[in-house]
Order: C-alpha cells, then sequence, then structure tokens
C-alpha cells in the first residue's frame, strides 16, 4: 500500500492481543449485587488461591458463574473475532468460564506479576475512584513509573523508544480487559486511605476438540 507520501509500504504487529471493552451497565449493576453477597462468606475466600498481596477475595457461586458466562458471550464474541485477524487464523472456539471472583483492593495493597491458567483471561472493573487518577500529583511522586492503581501488561523485552514491552492503562468503572491467560500482568499499588478499587476476573478455556 502506499503511504500520504506516495512510498509503498506495509506494517505488522505480533505478539499477544489485548482487547479493551465497556461493559453494559446493567452488567455492572448486577455483578455489584452479586459481589456485596458473596463477600465475607468464608467458605468463599480465595486468598490462598491467587497471586495478590491482600485479604478481600472472593470467589462467585456456580449459578453467578453461568449468569457471568452467558452475559459476556457477545464481548468473548468480540474478542474471538478480532483475536482470528490478529493470528490470521480461525480462533472461535467454543468456550466456557473457568474461576470467576471479586477483587477488593485497599490502601497498600497489590497485585505481584503473575499470569492465570486456561486459553483467555480477564479483568472487569466495578468501581475505580477517582481519587487514583489524582494521587500521583497529591503526594508529590517523583518516579516516572504507571499511575497508582493501574494496571500494567508485559510481554517480551523492552527497549525505549523504539518499542516497550509494557502497556499501562488507569481503568474506568466497567472496562472489560480480555487477553491470553499466559500474560503477564500486574497491578499498582496506591496510598490513598479509605478507598477501594474494585474489579471482577476469570478465566476462560476453549474446547478445541469441536
Amino acid at each position: 500500500m502506499n503511504n500520504s507520501n506516495g512510498l509503498q509500504q506495509s506494517s505488522v504487529c505480533w505478539g499477544p492481543f489485548l482487547m479493551r471493552l465497556k461493559l453494559s451497565d446493567d452488567i455492572i449493576d448486577s455483578l455489584k449485587i452479586r459481589s456485596s453477597k458473596v463477600r465475607g462468606v468464608k467458605t468463599l475466600n480465595v486468598e490462598d488461591k491467587l497471586a495478590a498481596y491482600f485479604h478481600d477475595e472472593w470467589s462467585f457461586t456456580n449459578n453467578d458463574a453461568v449468569w457471568f458466562e452467558n452475559s459476556i458471550i457477545p464481548y468473548v464474541k468480540a474478542y474471538q473475532d478480532g483475536l482470528s485477524k490478529h493470528i490470521e487464523g480461525e480462533c472461535n472456539y467454543p468456550w466456557k468460564l473457568s474461576g470467576l471472583w471479586v477483587n477488593y483492593q485497599k490502601e497498600n495493597d497489590f497485585n505481584p506479576i503473575h499470569h492465570h491458567n486456561g486459553d483467555l483471561s480477564f479483568v472487569t472493573y466495578l468501581d475505580v475512584p477517582e481519587e487514583l487518577k489524582t494521587e500521583r500529583e497529591r503526594m508529590k511522586y517523583k518516579g516516572t513509573g504507571a499511575l497508582p492503581g493501574s494496571i500494567m501488561f508485559m510481554y517480551g523485552e523492552s527497549k525505549p523508544p523504539l518499542y516497550d514491552s509494557r502497556k499501562f492503562y488507569m481503568p474506568e468503572n466497567g472496562d472489560m480487559f480480555i487477553f491470553p491467560s499466559y500474560l503477564n500482568h500486574m497491578v499498582i499499588p496506591f496510598r490513598t486511605p479509605n478507598i477501594q478499587r474494585v474489579s471482577v476476573a476469570g478465566n476462560i478455556i476453549f474446547n478445541y476438540d469441536v
């Protein structure tokens, strides 16, 4: 193809395929209600099963998982369509949910670099306090790192400014990120007291035999 200067060119991107979507208000509102019902149920606490360094993490019930799986069908379909174009091959496999939990992140909590099980993973945001967007300025941080409370994805080596293996996002309420489960990511801690950042995460597995 020709560019604006009349030069023939082509370009290509490769590596993990990450998609940012916006869930409907109905799904987010229902997730908030369902999250409040599982929070504090001792048998649903999953702190010992997850990588995060905080205590307020809870698994959803099977009924919640079935409801959510049905609710996100069009969102997963959008990801699979995009992935198929990205890899130039078919990736619209039948799938099912494999794990669904809610995280209540508070002051000084953080999630270290980790990856998930399964084929795809996702995280969606129920409450991202506005205070996180101004914490760096309010607390006069001098570093160049990601904003407090943001999420960072990383893959491969980094060589700025030619390329950067990291992607930082300050999520908004209702955001949903879908990505390959092997993709390393982490959650940056924050220090603002008396607020909480609420996210829901889970995994998806493909049925390759159908």
